[in-house]
């Protein structure tokens, strides 16, 4: 068990991953008492949670897993940006048409409407990736 003493000045985000913890921050008074695992420990789900000192409570952080969310589609985008660069590029030497790029373009579109076409976080249906 961590020496009560040394946690007074310790400074913890509120916003915390239960897998990543050695020990759970409870709260925002960085008191000794705001880290007694034993009073506040929730069960692991795969969620985000946040703490809320005043209820002694913990509560959904959906926010933090929309972040996951949008820097896995920034990751997928910007991996595919390179084929829309080639193919403007055939298009500029007349070797493709301006039809080839649709499906690339609108994959790309349908990745950053995932926010505001999709409700939970935690079961995003990524769509198929053209050929």
């Amino acid at each position: 068990m961590v020496d009560p003493a040394l946690l007074q000045s310790v400074v913890m985000p509120t916003y915390v991953r239960h897998d990543d913890l050695s020990f759970i921050y409870c709260g925002d008074m960085q008191d000794a008492r705001d880290y007694l695992v034993s009073d506040h420990l929730h069960p692991f789900d795969g969620h985000f949670y946040r703490y809320l000192p005043e209820e002694r409570n913990w509560e959904i952080n959906d926010d933090a897993q929309w972040k996951v969310v949008r820097e896995e589609r920034n990751r997928r985008i910007d991996a595919f940006r390179w084929k829309i660069d080639r193919q403007r590029d055939l298009i500029d030497l007349g070797l493709a048409t301006s039809d080839t790029l649709i499906p690339l373009v609108s994959y790309v579109q349908q990745l950053r409407d995932i926010p505001q076409t999709q409700t939970d976080p935690y079961n995003i249906v990524f769509p198929e990736e053209p050929a």
